[in-house]
């Protein structure tokens, strides 16, 4: 007998794996829960979230910031910051992704819970309208680097 699974307090009806990527070419998937939604996101997460028994929020947030934090702090690893330059990394990555909610706010204004959008989502609609206005330039790689992140060799 197959065990059953949850995201969140929400049973798994089914999970498909997507052709999409991420910006950096990581599987995604798209999960039907029980009360007939569904959830596009990285295989990451939902292997990271995806739990035997309910659990609430504040419990997948305690997984998903412990999961992030260490990746994050294994990416400073390799970059070598130092002590003193922690918490302008913390602040620079917290600026590309306030500056990319905003711009992706003004231009998809009507949506009311914007909130609830992924960053993978910011990106896509950023990427879509630089292509749309190719004249202009949000400054945002397919990577998700961010406004003056970009290789301007």
């Amino acid at each position: 007998m197959e065990t059953q699974k949850y995201y969140g307090s929400k049973k798994i009806i089914a999970v498909v794996d997507l052709d999409k990527k991420t910006p950096g070419g990581n599987d995604m998937v798209q999960l039907s829960l029980e009360d007939s939604t569904e959830e596009v996101m990285p295989k990451m997460r939902f292997e990271c979230l995806v739990s035997e028994e309910p659990q609430d929020l504040t419990a997948m947030q305690t997984i998903l910031k412990a999961r992030v934090g260490a990746f994050l702090f294994g990416t400073m690893n390799e970059f070598g910051i130092k002590m003193g330059e922690a918490n302008s990394m913390s602040d620079a990555m917290m600026d590309l992704v306030n500056a990319g909610y905003n711009k992706s706010r003004d231009i998809l204004y009507k949506v009311e819970d914007f909130d609830n959008i992924s960053l993978i989502d910011i990106n896509e609609i950023l990427l879509n309208e630089q292509h749309k206005n190719s004249n202009s330039n949000y400054g945002v790689a397919p990577t998700g680097s961010g406004t003056g992140t970009e290789d301007k060799g």
